[in-house]
């Protein structure tokens, strides 16, 4: 049974900044399918506030549908990796773009 663990947006957005660096963050999205991936939000900006940390993907579409993760997949992988419930992964898509209250344009 996997282990699973909570980290915060700062952590997790450190983690991310170190896993491009090292080129491990690159090995599991092209592993998992993913081929695009994007952190918004809150913890874009100023994670030591953040809730949560939002992440946006885009899967690989050279690849057979069938061999496509869907949106299950990515959560559970991120999940595990970085933790339950530390953050929202989304599926550009399945997003709509938007403006809030605030101008801020974003995916929803």
């Amino acid at each position: 049974m996997l282990e699973l663990h909570y980290e915060y947006p700062t952590e997790i957005v450190a983690r991310l900044r170190s896993e491009i660096e090292d080129d491990s963050l690159e090995s599991f999205c092209l592993e998992l399918g993913i081929d695009l991936l994007v952190l918004f939000g809150s913890a874009c900006t100023d994670a030591h506030s953040a809730g949560d940390s939002d992440l946006a993907y885009s899967v690989d579409f050279s690849r057979p549908k069938e061999d496509r993760p869907n949106l299950l997949d990515v959560a559970t992988a991120f999940y595990v990796r970085y933790g339950v419930d530390a953050g929202d992964t989304m599926d550009f898509m399945n997003s709509a773009y938007c403006y809030d209250d605030f101008g801020y344009r974003g995916f929803t």
